[in-house]
Order: structure tokens, then C-alpha cells, then sequence
């Protein structure tokens, strides 16, 4: 007994061999845009759809979009922090990830020691020295805030997240951090800031500090 046998074949008429030729060519132009993706997306943990249309836009974007996206990065086998954004666009000329709502989490040892985030941010995903920024680093702009555990905050306009070194700066105007106190808060604000990650070691240029006192308990 002949064993069943599945086949595919077709023939083309002529006058659409023309289609034909267009439409293996986007195959093919799929395929390598598969190819490059998936070298761009190395390290990211995320859910992805396949190229579309820019919302807000006349132009087909030649990238991925990614929603939910969330990149981890690591240092020497531990985990130095997370980038997570609601929305991501790549672009596959600059090697570079446009993201919208932007949560950086960062960790020392296992343990989260505190979040920052942002409306908009940058991800680049090679070394840029023109823009003096390694891969892995994160540009974030619009009401950029930083929350930590022990629950000091900070604010700036613009934040730029140094991952090989692992420092936090801050630049496009002036910030302001709130520290907590037994009856109150610090409040210091400056020109621009440069920290690690966890804050433990801050250095502020033309700070100013104040002061605040709690209200007391009315009875």
C-alpha cells in the first residue's frame, strides 16, 4: 500500500508572475528583518507583535513593536536591574529602543532597593560614543521620579542610567530630593546630581537644603 504523501505545488499564470516576484520579496525582506530582531532582542524578556505602523504616524516603522516589554541586566551573574516599558519601538538603523511609559527597577544582591520612572525613555541596545552611551543604558525624560526603600524620593526632568558603572545622573534642569526624618523631611534641591543606583553615595552641585517639619497631631 502506497503510504499517503502531502505535496505543494503551484502553477502561476503569466500575467501574475509580476505579483508573485513582489510577494517573495517581502518574504524575504521579513525574514531578514526576523534575523536582525532577534540579534537586537538578545537578553530581553518581553511579548512581542510582529512590524507595524507607528501610531501617530504617516511612516511604516521598519522595527518591531513591543508591548510589555522587559529587559533584564545582568553583572557578573547577578541581576543589576530591570527595564520595563508599557510600549516599545525599535529602530533597526540606530540600534536604539524608543520606549513610553518606562520603569527601571534596580537590585544589589537579590534585593529591589528601588525604582525609577518615567513617561519617555531611550534604550540603547549597542555602544554609542557619539552620544556617550554604553549598551544597556537608559536615557529617561518627562516627570522622571525615583522612589527607593527607604522612602526617599527624587524628581528631575531628565535622568540618564549608566549600566556598566551603574550610576544614576540627572540633567535638563534642576532636581529635588526629599528625605525622610523622624518628625519631617529633607528637602534638597540643585542644579544636577550624580549617584549609584542605590543612592548610597550622592554628590549634588548648587544644592540648597530645607527643612519641613510635620504639622503636629491636632487632637
Amino acid at each position: 500500500m502506497t503510504k499517503p504523501h502531502i505535496g505543494f505545488g503551484w502553477s502561476v499564470p503569466r500575467h501574475a508572475r509580476g505579483r508573485r516576484r513582489v510577494i517573495l520579496g517581502r518574504i524575504l525582506l521579513a525574514a531578514v528583518l526576523v534575523v536582525v530582531t532577534a540579534a537586537l532582542l538578545a537578553g530581553l524578556s518581553c511579548s512581542a507583535s510582529g512590524p507595524r505602523k507607528i501610531e501617530n504616524s504617516d511612516e511604516t516603522h521598519q522595527g518591531p513593536v513591543l508591548e510589555e516589554m522587559a529587559a533584564r541586566i545582568y553583572k557578573s551573574d547577578a541581576l543589576e536591574s530591570i527595564v520595563r516599558a508599557e510600549h516599545a519601538v525599535f529602530d533597526l538603523n540606530t540600534s536604539e529602543a524608543n520606549l513610553r511609559s518606562v520603569r527601571v527597577s534596580f537590585y544589589d544582591k537579590g534585593q529591589w532597593t528601588g525604582d525609577v520612572m518615567s513617561d519617555q525613555g531611550v534604550m540603547f541596545l549597542k555602544d554609542h560614543p557619539e552620544k556617550s552611551a554604553d549598551k544597556n543604558d537608559v536615557l529617561l525624560r518627562g516627570h522622571v521620579r525615583y522612589n527607593g526603600k527607604n522612602n526617599m524620593t527624587l524628581a528631575a526632568p531628565e535622568l540618564r542610567y549608566h549600566s556598566k558603572a551603574g550610576t544614576l545622573v540627572s540633567s535638563g534642569g534642576s532636581f529635588e530630593q526629599k528625605i525622610p526624618l523622624r518628625n519631617g523631611f529633607l528637602v534638597c534641591t540643585g542644579k544636577y546630581f550624580e549617584t549609584d543606583k542605590n543612592l548610597e553615595r550622592f554628590t549634588d552641585h548648587e544644592a540648597r537644603l530645607k527643612a519641613i517639619q510635620n504639622p503636629p497631631n491636632q487632637k
